[in-house]
């Protein structure tokens, strides 16, 4: 699998699930897939980007995650999001 193939697989499934990359992000990706940037490159601009820098951060994170879930609940069932753990 080339490098290009596995990025349109990867961001065909996040398209599965109803979402889109960001426009930054898929910039990023493309650079990526040309060679201007390596896999660690991307690491490291993901982990500079979503990093918690501090209590504010977390509590903002987890207020939006909160506000997401009371607006989306059909999203979030249970069977959707632990289906697929085997007892």
């Amino acid at each position: 699998m080339t490098n290009e193939q596995a990025w349109n697989y990867a961001i065909g499934m996040i398209k599965v699930d109803g979402l889109e990359p960001t426009e930054d992000f898929k910039q990023y990706i493309e650079k990526e897939k040309r060679g201007e940037v390596t896999t660690e490159d991307l690491k490291r601009y993901l982990d500079e980007k979503y990093k918690m820098k501090d209590q504010n951060d977390i509590e903002q994170a987890l207020s939006e995650a909160d506000e997401y879930a009371a607006s989306n609940p059909e999203r979030l069932t249970h069977d959707e999001v632990f289906g697929f753990i085997q007892p």
